[in-house]
């Protein structure tokens, strides 16, 4: 069992809250002005729930490789077995769902570092580049699907090269700082900067391991391939076959929308910026707002249901989470690089 942790509030987290809420709340204001909630609801009743079956499968398959990446990234740190990650992974973004200012993030590196014996600023470091790897499949996989889809606009194209152009650019940015960071004074420094920026550089050494840099890029785009199959079955459970062009520019959209401040779990961004590409995709906004509840609805809720098992299983009360988040900020902030 695990004992309670009697932490001081970090500053900010009412603050973040606050903005969540007053996004969320104008979000879901424009989207109820763009489809009234009777169509809404009537969409949503007479959909084939039957699709939430393949819909989990495929859920479950993108966690399973974000596993599998994660030891990836951990082994030139230490040996990290997928079994010892799952836990740390799903309470992570179970805690996401539920505490604000995205402090799910710290409860993997504090279970993560608790279960591996490592610095919490190592796991700090998987998951910068877990996150950039994230960002470079998406950008890659959107850009190929509008650079080439025959179902979008010009801008939507142009838009597409530019995001290819970029993916490319961060990609060798991220190489010359790995090869070059060591030289640079500014590495060696004792500052917060400094020891943020070792954080990264020590991250990155998976582009010096080929095989291993490989098998971090496939788990990348073929977790992001599967959330975009997550995308098609919430289409298909209205009875519409959406392209891979519309499919995959939806995930790029939900995950630029997970970015904006928020309430805990997205709610509000979410519906908001499906509605909004609906006219640029030639899709019906409400076609488009019901596939984004139902596709929510379904993610949401399954995160929220296995962590509740690892919550049970690990003797964690909700509580707990928020304490053992706040505890991972005051480590890290202890924390220095070597």
């Amino acid at each position: 069992m695990t004992r309670p942790l009697r932490l001081k509030p970090v500053r900010g987290s009412w603050l973040a809250l606050s903005l969540g809420l007053g996004v969320s709340s104008g979000a879901f204001w424009w989207v109820l002005q763009r489809v009234p909630p009777v169509e809404l609801w009537t969409q949503l009743r007479d959909a084939n729930w039957f699709w939430a079956i393949p819909l989990f499968g495929a859920l479950g398959l993108h966690f399973w490789l974000k596993v599998i990446r994660w030891s990836l990234l951990l082994r030139p740190l230490t040996p990290a077995p997928t079994r010892r990650l799952w836990a740390p992974t799903v309470l992570g973004y179970f805690a996401n769902n539920l505490l604000p200012a995205r402090l799910g993030e710290l409860l993997r590196i504090h279970l993560g570092a608790r279960c591996l014996g490592v610095r919490h600023l190592s796991i700090l470091a998987t998951l910068v580049v877990e996150r950039v790897t994230d960002l470079l499949a998406i950008m890659s996989l959107f850009g190929c699907a509008v650079a080439l889809g025959r179902d979008v606009g010009r801008e939507f194209t142009a838009l597409g090269m530019g995001t290819l152009a970029a993916a490319l650019g961060i990609l060798l940015a991220l190489v010359i700082f790995r090869r070059l960071g060591n030289r640079w004074q500014l590495l060696r420094s004792h500052n917060r900067a400094s020891k943020y920026l070792f954080t990264v550089w020590e991250g990155l050494e998976v582009l010096e391991h080929p095989r291993l840099l490989w098998g971090v890029a496939v788990t990348s785009v073929l977790q992001w391939l599967l959330s975009a199959v997550t995308i098609y079955c919430s289409f298909r459970a209205f009875g519409v076959s959406p392209s891979t062009t519309v499919t995959l520019t939806l995930l790029g959209v939900s995950t630029l929308a997970v970015m904006v401040p928020s309430v805990p779990g997205y709610l509000g961004v979410m519906q908001a910026a499906f509605v909004l590409v609906a006219a640029p995709l030639n899709l019906d906004e409400g076609l488009a707002l019901s596939v984004s509840v139902f596709f929510h609805l379904l993610t949401w809720g399954s995160i929220n249901m296995v962590g509740l098992f690892f919550l049970v299983r690990f003797g964690f009360a909700l509580q707990d989470i928020d304490r053992e988040a706040r505890e991972a900020a005051e480590e890290m902030a202890q924390e220095r690089a070597p």
